[in-house]
């Protein structure tokens, strides 16, 4: 099993190495997914033949991952006068663009042991659409000794990180005491053995394919979509319409508020909207010179006064002014 942590330079290198180096597609193969995952949000591409061309229509989407589920033909009775007949139909394949990775609990083995990745036919074949890395086999074993294992997101991130190094493996974990996607980059010695089927215990090995490349452009614009994304995801956090709101001296803490109503935090989070420094802080209404106790609220994001201090008057704009 990995053990330890890659240093935060290796990721610092990636990144940078990212805007160098060209994508490839149709993208990699990364998990087997039992079809009933949640998907969170995706879009539908009605005429991918096979997972590769699936990975290539949702590359052309921006999308990160496809999920690709394979025709199905079946038997349908047509009852007559005499006898019932079978009637041959073919259930139609899907193609889904996400940003969702391989959800852990849905999680499926491949059909074959011999580390080739062949998924069953009721289940997706998931790839990762933009990679410079070409899947290789899945193996029960990896020599990790000389690799710096580190804790990835998710494929992508473990793909994405290691891009300046000929190899990169991961592995799922399922370690209750430990839950993480392990990954690791390495040079093309790694030692390999005993090819396996692609689940959780295996090690998902890649490799760089020499001369395949494909418009750098569209990967720096995914890279830009992606980072927008994380922030969005990070400060997404309450739902419409609330705000994600640093707590004081909370530390990486937050809560969600409606700054729209909140008294104390009245048009926005009074210390600040938590990873999104652009946000103007808001107001606590209970401290605006000349307002009574309890003769204020939060309307539409602004304090409203209707009760005001001694040698104060209540204004046309429901504001205090000494008089």
């Amino acid at each position: 099993m990995f053990s330890t942590l890659a240093p935060i330079a290796l990721l610092l290198l990636a990144a940078s190495g990212l805007q160098q180096v060209q994508a490839v597609y149709p993208g990699a193969y990364v998990a087997c997914v039992n079809s009933n995952a949640d998907l969170v949000e995706y879009s539908y591409v009605s005429d991918a033949v096979d997972a590769p061309d699936c990975a290539t229509s949702c590359f052309g989407q921006g999308s990160t991952y496809s999920y690709f589920l394979p025709a199905v033909a079946t038997n349908v009775e047509i009852p007559g006068r005499k006898r019932t007949s079978l009637l041959a139909r073919d259930t139609p394949a899907t193609c889904y663009c996400t940003e969702t990775a391989p959800p852990l609990a849905s999680l499926g083995s491949s059909e074959e042991s011999d580390g080739s990745g062949t998924c069953y036919n009721n289940m997706y074949t998931v790839f990762v659409t933009t990679t410079t890395y070409q899947f290789s086999q899945c193996y029960s074993n990896v020599d990790y000794d000389p690799l710096a294992p580190f804790a990835a997101a998710n494929p992508e991130e473990c793909l994405r990180a290691c891009v300046t190094y000929d190899m990169a493996v991961f592995q799922y974990n399922f370690n209750a005491n430990d839950p993480a996607f392990l990954c690791a980059c390495a040079p093309d010695n790694l030692a390999l053995s005993n090819p396996s089927a692609c689940d959780s215990p295996s090690f998902f090995t890649y490799r760089h394919v020499a001369g395949a490349s494909v418009n750098s452009q569209f990967a720096k614009r995914q890279l830009r979509e992606r980072l927008v994304k994380e922030r969005t995801s990070n400060r997404g956090v309450c739902p419409t319409p609330l705000t994600a709101c640093k707590i004081s001296n909370a530390g990486d803490s937050f809560e969600c508020i409606n700054s729209n109503e909140e008294l104390e935090s009245c048009g926005g989070c009074i210390n600040g909207a938590f990873n999104d420094n652009e946000v103007s802080a808001g107001v606590d209404c209970t401290t605006v010179p000349g307002v009574s106790k309890g003769g204020v609220t939060c309307s539409a994001g602004k304090c409203v006064a209707f009760a005001c201090q001694r040698g104060y008057t209540l204004s046309s704009a429901s504001t205090c002014v000494p008089i």
